[in-house]
């Protein structure tokens, strides 16, 4: 960065240089590999189909509660 521009540097781009510069960036698991799922269709709801997926949760979460009870009283778990 150029002496000129050095003092405009923000708090973040600071903190970013510095651990760069202590390597905390090195060897980070899946450095130099692409990113996952990247090569896939484009979808819209990516990020939140990973993240059911990763925290083990049942799609029926992202359910509108009226379409939840529904479902519920179709498996009798709810009255009438």
């Amino acid at each position: 960065m150029s002496e000129r521009w050095s003092r405009y540097e923000s708090v973040i781009d600071e903190q970013i240089r510095k651990a760069q510069e202590r390597g905390d960036f090195d060897n980070l698991p899946g450095k130099g590999k692409p990113l996952p799922g990247l090569d896939g269709p484009d979808d819209d709801l990516w990020w939140v189909r990973g993240y059911i997926r990763r925290e083990g949760l049942s799609g029926d979460a992202l359910l509108p509660l009226t379409a939840a009870a529904q479902g519920d009283r179709a498996a009798g778990r709810l009255g009438p």
